[in-house]
């Protein structure tokens, strides 16, 4: 056999330069491997030149001593007979394969026929693979120079010098690394003319559930940085179910010492958070910081999650939950921005902004990645100030390729160096400053997924279920935290906190799921029971405190009125006065055992919540809570009230008035309206009231009287139309739906509504009649059918209408009985309510994460509201939760209510007209008014008063609750607010106690700045959108 042995890998391809190829996995596999296999050191020896990817056609005479690998796939064009040819010219022929072993053993057992015996053929596998790796740095950076039409500037003699030197060193059992370095240094020489600059390379590793098994990409053994993205529920799994593989990955990471491996862990549970409350969304990057430390001893530095859950406020909030940097990058199809760099730097609306990585990972298992990956770098180079290239796997073996990559990077960095996120923020220049990003930019389709992939019951509903949860957690924190600002803690009131956040642990693990079936399991108690925790002692509740928590949907105030507010005389040690403003929301109430249900919206029939003893369960653990709260409060601001004088206690665990309605049994006679009540209406012992409580506050009503019934101010409900003095509702009588909602100032039509069934249907009304025209409240019911176009019963409906004496909004309740199941996409095939407005040059605005957003997007999702603007005009339609909603042509809009699967059948929404602050009325509507029976009279400071104050409108309390005090305070507690309005200013806040310190805490509770007390207020300085914690300790 000739010395001057020639390798050629036949094929028509060649790895990409300009456009990524395509061909069959296999057929790239097999290309790949084979031009891996020629560079064996077996198959080196007697080489006089390095290994090429040739035509066929320049082969059709095969020569002496050259070695040929044909890859399996493609066909290649060789004469008939060049298998004999290759045979009479004494030449070598192979087949590669998609498997790299299999590869090689074709190989070697081709190279055995021909007689030749040498040592290389037992070859250790740590030199194959270093040599496959040079190998595989030499022919990506042949084809780099061919992309950038550049000049090879390759020592070419002095690179295969090397070559030749280390493969004899190998032979003789001598040190072949040596050489095999000094290649790759002038490969890495060779390069560096073409681009001088850093080079970037990151190894993610998505950590998959469902095969927590699946062993670490070998660059973890390998010592090379990694970056691991991971729920932390997921990682929780990961140390009980492999804890081996946890055991691994935490050898990795030690504490307060630089660390090769990145924790990316930017949720605890991957979940729709995009259209969850914003405490919510809180909670879960809370918890996902605590779960990595408890487990890892560190904090995650870097935001990511697989489901995406992108929005304009994102930055900040991290920022404000201790995160650096951020993941940018959607894995489930999820609509963001398109960005070309790698590294940005990404504002939200306040102005605070993280750095955040952008590129999309290639997947490690797919040889398409590694075949175009000379593409990938050149885009990279040319159109990047911080070149990076990512891989990433999923659960899958790497393919063979990507360990090549690993030890050319143990021979030299000649394509860069590899780093983790970390790692890479610190070295990389963000190479665009992306301004703040509008809600249109970003989009994922929950209602698809939940639909159509997991197969919900609740694909709708678990949105304002979950809501009404949320606000009642919060609505019980802040009366935990009134009270506490009030009086010293007792041992017991620990573990009553302790039992609510366990509560809220539940709640939130479970997130929208609330209903049962689906393909996703959702233990309702993840979370294990803290130490010391107990029930909620509530002894104190006697049958003559009953409490009362609110049921849905009695929503909506006006803001915009101005009562003349009423002196208070001040608490003890403190001070009251009425708020200013006045907003919408929603209140009302259940039996007096204090029973009520976690599933306030949409429940079917069998109930998506009944059917459910697990939420049962945590619903009446929520109920008890909120009993003891409330009974504790009102205990403590009644502490020198009169006895024998019956009546209830409103609490507002808002931080504005609200108007609350009420329809409350157990009323002895008539009572006066005066303040705090606005409205009122009797019937039998059921009264209808309509209560003004200050903001975090309390009212007091009296439960017996012997007052002349209230006459009607005004009809309100008459015929078909219902009105109140600030807005007015006509309902068509032929289809039941409304045909005009005004408001009485310019009677100027806002909207309309019907309900539809897309694709096409008819809503027909049988019946409207006027249920109750009080004092109080105005009511009409319409039933009916929606048919098809031959006439056909799809589904029967209910709906009512209903304005409240005093309250600028109308109530719209839609109960369906569905005949005909809606089936197939979600967004094309449900059943909704559709809205109309009579100018198609109006402006529509979206409620998004607490801010007011303009958009223009077809489906403009939002789980508080959707504004129409014409002019001065503002209309508002509130969704309670209900956030899927489409445009249908110019002047509508849809709101889904039951698409395929759907259990839940009764939904409510509100309309409203000229909301200065909608955050405010978003939330108010939703948010429970515990009641608390008593049989003592007003308390001392008045039947009204408030025990914290906001003087911003635009400063929306999110929550209040109980935490731990600093060195020598007595008891503390910390507010989180968010302001809604989009403009900068500063606020007090007050208590009716005042704080001894306070002080302004990130998210997790550290402390960022003290706040110098304002003689009794604590000054707030906020930024447009800015979200704020701040704490207030008494010593």
């Amino acid at each position: 056999m000739s010395e001057e042995r020639q390798l050629h890998l036949l094929s028509s391809y060649r790895l990409a330069t300009s456009y990524p190829l395509q061909q069959t996995p296999d057929e790239v596999a097999a290309w790949l491997n084979g031009f891996a296999a020629l560079w064996h050191p077996a198959a080196l020896a007697g080489a006089v030149q390095p290994p090429q990817a040739s035509s066929s056609y320049d082969h059709d005479l095969p020569r002496t001593g050259f070695v040929y690998c044909v890859p399996e796939g493609a066909y290649l064009f060789q004469p008939d007979d060049w298998n004999q040819r290759v045979e009479q010219a004494n030449a070598v022929v192979f087949r590669a394969t998609a498997s790299r072993a299999e590869t090689i053993e074709r190989l070697l057992s081709a190279l055995r026929e021909t007689g030749r015996a040498t040592g290389l053929f037992d070859a250790p596998p740590e030199a194959v693979r270093l040599f496959a790796g040079l190998g595989y740095g030499y022919l990506m950076l042949d084809t780099l120079y061919e992309a950038m039409d550049h000049e090879k500037l390759l020592d070419a003699p002095g690179f295969w010098a090397d070559v030749i030197a280390a493969r004899d060193a190998l032979e003789r059992g001598e040190d072949y690394k040596a050489s095999l370095k000094s290649a790759a240094e002038k490969l890495q020489a060779g390069r560096e003319p073409v681009y001088s600059g850093s080079l970037y390379w990151l190894d993610w590793v998505h950590v998959d559930p469902k095969n927590l098994d699946t062993p670490w990409p070998a660059s973890l053994a390998a010592g090379l940085p990694i970056t691991v993205l991971a729920s932390g529920e997921t990682l929780e799994q990961l140390a009980e179910q492999a804890p081996d593989r946890f055991s691994e990955l935490k050898a990795k990471i030690p504490p307060d010492l630089p660390q090769a491996v990145d924790l990316c862990c930017g949720s605890y549970r991957d979940r729709e958070d995009a259209l969850l409350p914003i405490e919510s969304q809180l909670w879960n990057l809370r918890a996902a910081r605590r779960a990595t430390h408890k487990l890892f001893g560190v904090e995650p530095a870097v935001y990511g999650r697989k489901k995406s859950a992108f929005h304009p406020q994102l930055p900040g909030w991290l920022t404000h939950m201790g995160f650096k940097h951020a993941v940018l990058v959607s894995s489930d199809g999820g609509l963001i921005p398109s960005i070309r760099s790698s590294a940005v730097n990404w504002p939200g609306p306040d102005g605070k902004a993280v750095e955040a990585f952008t590129r999309e990972p290639l997947p490690a298992h797919d040889p398409h990645t590694f075949f175009n990956l000379v593409y990938h770098l050149h885009q990279a180079t040319s159109y990047d100030s911080a070149p990076t290239v990512s891989l990433v796997h999923k659960g899958e073996p790497a393919f063979a390729t990507y360990h090549d990559l690993l030890a050319l990077a143990d021979l030299a960095p000649v394509f860069g160096d590899w780093t983790n996120l970390s790692r890479y923020f610190g070295g990389a220049t963000s190479g665009d400053y992306i301004g703040v990003q509008s809600a249109d930019e970003f989009f994922a389709d929950y209602l698809d997924d939940r639909t159509t992939n997991l197969h919900r019951p609740d694909p709708v509903s678990g949105f304002p279920n979950h809501l009404r949860l949320r606000r009642r957690i919060d609505s019980t924190f802040t009366l935990a935290a009134l009270h506490r600002a009030l009086t010293p803690p007792a041992p017991e009131d620990e573990d009553s906190l302790r039992a609510l956040a366990e509560v809220e642990d539940a709640i939130e693990a479970r997130g929208v799921n609330i209903g049962v079936g689906g393909e996703e399991p959702n233990p309702l108690t993840p979370f294990p029971k803290k130490e010391g925790g107990t029930e909620p002692n509530t002894a104190g509740t006697t049958p003559q405190a009953a409490v009362l928590s609110p049921s849905p949907f009695r929503g909506g105030v006006g803001e915009g009125l101005q009562p003349q507010p009423t002196p208070l005389a001040p608490l003890p040690e403190g001070k009251g006065e009425q708020a200013r403003e006045i907003t919408g929301t929603e209140s009302t109430l259940i039996d007096r055992a204090g029973s009520s249900s976690p599933f306030p919206s949409g429940r079917g029939d069998g109930g998506v919540g009944s059917s459910d003893p697990d939420a049962r369960g945590v619903d009446s653990s929520l109920t008890a809570l909120e009993m003891h709260w409330a009974k504790k409060l009102a205990d403590r601001i009644q502490a020198r009230s009169t006895e024998g004088q019956p009546g209830l206690v409103v609490f507002n665990p808002c931080g504005f008035t609200r108007r609350v309605a009420l329809e409350i049994d157990g009323f002895r006679g008539a009572i006066p309206v005066a303040d705090p009540v606005k409205a009122a209406e009797f019937s039998g012992t059921t009264a209808r009231l309509v209560v003004e409580v200050p903001s975090l506050g309390f009212a007091w009503v009296p439960r017996a009287g012997n007052a002349a019934p209230p006459k009607p101010r005004i009809k309100l409900a008459d015929g078909l139309t219902v009105r109140n003095e600030f807005i007015e509702c006509d309902v068509d009588a032929t289809t039941g739906g409304i045909r005009s909602f005004r408001d009485l100032r310019t009677r100027a039509t806002r909207f309309g509504q019907q309900l539809v069934f897309n694709p096409g249907s008819k809503m027909i009304a049988r019946d409207v009649r006027v249920t109750n025209s009080g004092a109080a409240l105005g009511e009409i019911v319409s039933t009916g059918d929606l048919v098809n176009d031959h006439d056909e019963i799809l589904a029967t409906f209910k709906q009512r209408v209903r304005a409240w004496l005093g309250r600028p909004v109308l109530e719209l309740r839609i109960e369906l009985d569905v005949k005909h199941q809606p089936t197939g996409y979600p967004w094309h095939a449900f059943y909704g309510a559709r809205f109309g407005w009579r100018d198609e040059r109006a402006v529509l605005f979206r409620g998004v994460n607490g801010s007011n957003a303009q958009t223009g997007y077809t489906r403009p999702v939002s789980p508080d509201y959707l504004e129409v603007r014409l002019g001065a005009e503002r209309s508002f339609l509130f969704t309670g939760g209900l956030p899927f909603v489409q445009r249908h042509g110019a002047r509508m809009a849809d709101v889904i209510l039951v698409p395929e699967g759907e259990q839940a059948r009764t939904f409510d929404l509100l309309l409203a007209t000229d909301r200065d602050v909608p955050m405010q009325t978003a939330q108010g509507w939703v948010s429970p008014s515990p009641v608390v029976f008593t049989e003592k009279g007003p308390p001392a400071i008045g039947a009204a008063g408030w025990l914290a104050h906001i003087d911003m409108p635009s400063l929306l309390l999110m929550s209040l609750r109980p935490c731990a005090p600093s060195e020598g305070a007595n008891r503390a507690i910390a507010g989180s607010l968010i302001e809604t309005t989009g403009f900068s200013g500063t606020a007090d806040l007050q208590f009716a106690r005042d704080p001894n310190t306070a002080a302004l805490v990130d998210g997790m509770g550290n402390v960022l700045q003290p706040l110098a007390m304002n003689g009794d207020a604590i000054p707030l300085e906020y930024s447009a959108g800015e979200t704020l914690r701040v704490k207030a300790e008494w010593i």
